[in-house]
């Protein structure tokens, strides 16, 4: 499920009737499992919509982490450990 409409991204807030459709587009897509992303970012972020979804999708924060890693690659960060680190956050917001 797309959470809002336009183009994806790293944004500050979910939009606001989120709960709304989650909950509309899980009894219609019953009984398959409903994921939610596009504009997904942080760990508050995912631990707000990991409540309304059975999944939650990030992809340009993870993206964003890689790059901005790479942009300072020679400070000695590695891309991969930067995404990692991000990508475990995210994922134990989830479980909380």
């Amino acid at each position: 499920m797309v959470s809002r409409a336009g183009v994806t991204g790293v944004r500050r807030d979910l939009p606001e009737g989120l709960p709304e459709l989650a909950a509309r587009v899980k009894r219609l897509a019953a009984p398959l499992p409903v994921a939610v992303g596009f504009g997904i970012s942080t760990p508050d972020q995912v631990r707000a919509a990991a409540r309304l979804a059975d999944g939650v999708v990030v992809g340009s924060a993870v993206v964003s982490a890689m790059e901005s890693a790479g942009m300072s690659g020679a400070a000695g960060e590695d891309p991969v450990e930067r995404a990692s680190s991000l990508v475990r956050s995210l994922a134990e917001a989830s479980w909380r």
